[in-house]
């Protein structure tokens, strides 16, 4: 791992605490990618067609409920206060039941049944239920009839429980999240954790208290490029009677790499993840020759299929900044002398061709490695388009696509030796002109935006400096000097 870090507001406010507004305790939101562990799915199958998936929550998938009787039931879960889902009806003189059960599903209780009319199929709606259940051992199911064996009746997706508020003396966590993302592995009962990450340049955690009277301070990673305990987070949890107090810890390593994916059997037109795009690909496990490469988790991969004027099919990452490298292995069948794989980086400064892969350097019987440096300090996205036959069984198969940062790309520094707030800068706030008192050794002054954007510098300065502000955008921005091995930070505002 690189040991640097690049300026960014987040990162020069270094670590810093903060109470948090208390949200609201899940058990669960399932969105639904693989079948959700305790869960049981009869007569349903899942799908990953976008026309009948909702993703509000993580999964590409939803729940297909079919024709006769089709059945989704939850594991159990201690108490209940809400229950929210999406339902995409889509045949009429169906119904859908929703039940709970307290005693292990002897018996069942019946919360609602809804039955569609005409006007309300084929389109997603919300349905929350309150439930406000204090039993130890709530299931949840649902029940589709109606229909013909294998007909569609309904699309179930976004399935949420809320749990109710826990006592004055409780100080444990519902859930802690890092950029947003909910740590699956969280348990009340477990104090510390480690997570490793894409490579991002802000971490962000945060947490919501199972009773919502506690109180919730974090204390955020120093530097998350740094030694493990720059990278922890703090959280510490007080009780609202103040009877008890918790401390949970969260450190994060960063990955040198954007992604990495080994494909999941999704099929027709299903990215690899959040943000990527793409047109007539298909994964699949149905690989001819050796099968998939295997690299990374996955036992599919993707192809491209059409080669028509009118269905061209391409694959494109999202943007990721600071690219170093791509790579990816590739596979032909029923190899034809024109078929051929452009790799192309696209950036604001247009696209530039990394490679025009050929059907002479692919093989049918075994996977071939390709890999590309670039280098490029801009957000760029990775295009692969190729060039098919119309007719005809040729295809081209890609798997195990990685994407490597490079954190040194940029305005990186070390953080040892960063000197917070004690430079002589005046005036500030500013409208004008900025005077810097520079410290013994300088060698380098620089100014950035708070998005870290560097937009000034100035090499060997003198003893004071004189940094005209006169013409740049009202707002904040950080002016940090380089003298020997010290970093000297100071915010400063532009009237």
């Amino acid at each position: 791992m690189k040991k640097q870090l690049l300026l960014t507001s987040s990162i020069l406010l270094l670590a810093f605490t903060f109470n948090l507004t208390m949200g609201q305790a899940y058990h669960f939101k399932e969105g639904f990618g693989d079948e959700p562990a305790g869960w049981t799915l009869t007569n349903t199958y899942l799908t990953s067609s976008s026309a009948n998936v909702h993703n509000e929550f993580d999964g590409a998938k939803a729940v297909k409920m079919k024709g006769t009787e089709s059945v989704v039931q939850t594991s159990a879960y201690s108490t209940a206060a809400e229950l929210s889902y999406w339902i995409l009806p889509k045949a009429e003189s169906t119904t859908l039941k929703v039940e709970k059960s307290t005693d292990d599903g002897l018996s069942w209780d019946e919360l609602e049944s809804f039955a569609p009319s005409s006007e309300e199929l084929d389109t997603y709606q919300n349905r929350t239920i309150a439930i406000d259940d204090a039993s130890d051992a709530i299931v949840l199911r649902f029940t589709a009839t109606g229909g013909a064996d294998g007909d569609a009746l309904f699309y179930l997706d976004d399935v949420s429980l809320t749990k109710m508020d826990a006592g004055p003396a409780d100080a444990t966590l519902a859930e802690i999240s890092i950029n947003g993302v909910a740590i699956a592995s969280y348990d009340a009962a477990v104090m510390n954790y480690s997570e490793e990450l894409f490579y991002t340049e802000e971490v962000e955690v945060t947490a919501v208290a199972n009773a919502s009277g506690a109180s919730v301070a974090i204390t955020q990673a120093a530097d998350i490029f740094g030694d493990s305990a720059a990278r922890t987070a703090v959280i510490e949890v007080v009780s609202e009677d103040q009877s008890q107090s918790l401390t949970y810890t969260v450190t994060v390593e960063i990955s040198d790499y954007h992604f990495t994916t080994g494909f999941e059997d999704t099929g027709d037109g299903v990215m690899p993840a959040g943000g990527w795009e793409g047109g007539y690909t298909y994964t699949s496990t149905n690989i001819p020759g050796p099968g998939d490469h295997g690299d990374y988790q996955g036992e599919a991969a993707l192809k491209f299929v059409r080669g028509q004027q009118d269905k061209a099919g391409y694959l494109q990452s999202p943007k990721y900044p600071k690219l170093k490298s791509v790579g990816f292995w590739l596979m032909i069948e029923a190899p034809e002398s024109t078929a051929k794989l452009k790799v192309e980086s696209v950036s604001s400064a247009g696209s530039a061709e990394l490679a025009t892969i050929t059907a002479d350097e692919l093989s049918e019987s075994k996977w071939t490695y390709f890999s590309y440096d670039l280098n490029a300090a801009d957000s760029t996205n990775i295009l692969f388009t190729p060039t098919l036959p119309a007719d005809g069984d040729t295809r081209i198969w890609i798997d195990d696509i990685s994407i490597m940062a490079d954190s040194s790309l940029g305005t990186g520094f070390s953080t040892s030796g960063i000197q917070n707030g004690v430079l002589s800068v005046f005036p500030n706030p500013v409208s004008d002109q900025l005077r810097i008192v520079c410290p013994d050794k300088t060698e380098r002054i620089s100014l950035f935006s708070t998005s870290g954007q560097l937009v000034h510098t100035i090499d060997h300065p003198a003893a004071v400096v004189e940094l005209s502000m006169q013409n740049r955008a009202s707002g904040v921005y950080i002016l940090m000097v380089e003298a020997g091995k010290e970093y000297y930070v100071q915010k400063v505002i532009r009237k």
